[in-house]
C-alpha cells in the first residue's frame, strides 16, 4: 500500500452523460509514482477477444431495389413481424429468444439500408433476417430453400404479397 500525500491530489468525478446524475467521486494523488500495468492486472484473465457490441453490423447487408420487401422501412416490418413497436430512439427489447433483457439493447435504424443490430447478442440484418428469427431458424445466408420459401410465406401473411 503506498502512503498518500496530501500534495498532487486532485478530485475525479464521474458522471453518467445520459442522466447527468453523479456516479462516483473519487480522490487522484498525482504525487505518486504510477503503478505497472502487471500490478494492476496481476493474474486476471485477457478478456474475450469479441463481444457482440464488437462485432461489425450486417445491417441490410444488400439493397436489393427490385426486392420489394427490402424496401419497408425497419420501423414498420419490426412492428408487423415481432409485434414491437420503435420508438424515435430505435432502440427496442431483442426479439431473440438468445436472451432476455430489461433494457432495450436493439437498434432499428429508420431506412432499410441500416436494417437493426442486437448489441447484446449479435442478431441483426434485414426483413428476412428478422422474419428468420420469428419462425425460429437462424437468420443469416445458409437458410435453405425450404426455410426461404417459410421466411417469404411469413413476410406475405404479415405484410401482404407486394409487387
Amino acid at each position: 500500500m503506498r502512503a498518500a500525500s496530501s500534495e498532487g491530489k486532485w478530485p475525479l468525478v464521474l458522471i453518467a452523460f445520459r442522466s447527468w446524475r453523479l456516479r462516483a467521486s473519487v480522490q487522484v494523488d498525482l504525487s505518486l509514482a504510477p503503478y505497472s500495468v502487471s500490478e494492476l492486472v496481476g493474474d486476471l484473465p485477457d478478456p474475450r477477444s469479441a463481444t457482440a457490441s464488437s462485432r461489425p453490423r450486417p445491417g441490410a447487408r444488400r439493397s436489393d431495389p427490385a426486392d420489394p420487401y427490402r424496401r419497408i422501412p425497419p420501423p414498420a416490418f419490426f412492428a408487423r413481424l415481432a409485434g414491437l413497436s420503435v420508438p424515435r430512439s430505435g432502440f427496442v427489447l431483442c426479439p431473440s429468444s438468445r436472451h432476455t433483457e430489461t433494457a432495450p439493447s436493439c437498434r432499428v435504424w429508420p431506412e432499410p439500408i441500416g436494417g437493426w443490430w442486437c448489441f447484446r447478442c449479435g442478431a441483426g440484418g434485414a426483413i428476412y433476417d428478422l422474419a428468420s428469427l420469428v419462425l425460429g431458424a437462424r437468420p443469416g445466408k445458409d437458410v435453405g430453400d425450404e426455410a426461404f420459401k417459410a421466411v417469404r410465406q411469413l413476410l406475405a401473411e404479415r405484410l401482404g404479397e407486394l409487387q
